[in-house]
């Protein structure tokens, strides 16, 4: 819920052409009260990945894919006004990421995201200067979902490897291994109840 309005994101992929983007992506944002379409905003970074994100001044963020794998590096993170009437704003790309866009957050300090290259990267950027530094390396595909809570300025790491746990970060990237939730099972999706 978005000002009340739900937001949907629209990914146009050809099966085909193992499910590679086609053309640009949209976001609808729809009265969920009589159904109506108030805008449909094309974006154009193809293939949108992840949860609609927002930052503490309300601001809505999406994780775009692009072309998953190999060397392309079309995706980027766009910010949208809340309002859902103007055009996304792209925040950073995934060449200065340095790979496939799998999950990011936003937090009072910086953007924080996971990229995939094929290894897993944890890598934290300056939503200004969009320097980025890479916080953590590991085999591919073992970093999954990150979680930022501001309240507590903290943030969760859904970690798969041979260890499967949830770790917990402050807010300047710097871990705190006693909070570490191990799991018997990888993790795949975090949320925090409300």
């Amino acid at each position: 819920d978005i000002n009340g309005l739900l937001w949907v994101q629209m990914g146009c992929l050809d099966r085909n052409n193992g499910l590679s983007p086609t053309e640009s992506s949209k976001i609808a944002i729809v009265n969920p009260k009589n159904r109506d379409v108030l805008n449909i905003l094309k974006v154009t970074p193809p293939n949108p990945v992840t949860d609609f994100k927002r930052d503490a001044a309300g601001n809505v963020y999406v994780g775009f894919a692009g072309k998953m794998g190999g060397e392309i590096r079309d995706g980027a993170i766009v910010r949208f006004d809340p309002s859902g009437k103007f055009p996304g704003e792209v925040v950073i790309e995934e060449s200065a990421l340095g790979g496939d866009i799998v999950d990011f957050e936003i937090t009072k300090t910086s953007g924080v995201a996971i990229v995939s290259a094929p290894q897993s990267r944890l890598v934290a950027f300056d939503l200004d200067t969009k320097a980025v530094r890479v916080v953590e390396e590991k085999t591919a595909y073992t970093l999954q979902q990150l979680l930022y809570d501001a309240k507590y300025g903290i943030l969760l790491l859904a970690d798969r490897d041979l260890n499967p746990s949830i770790r917990v970060f402050n807010e300047k990237l710097e871990e705190s291994p006693s909070q570490r939730i191990p799991l018997s099972l990888p993790p795949y999706h975090m949320m925090f109840a409300q």
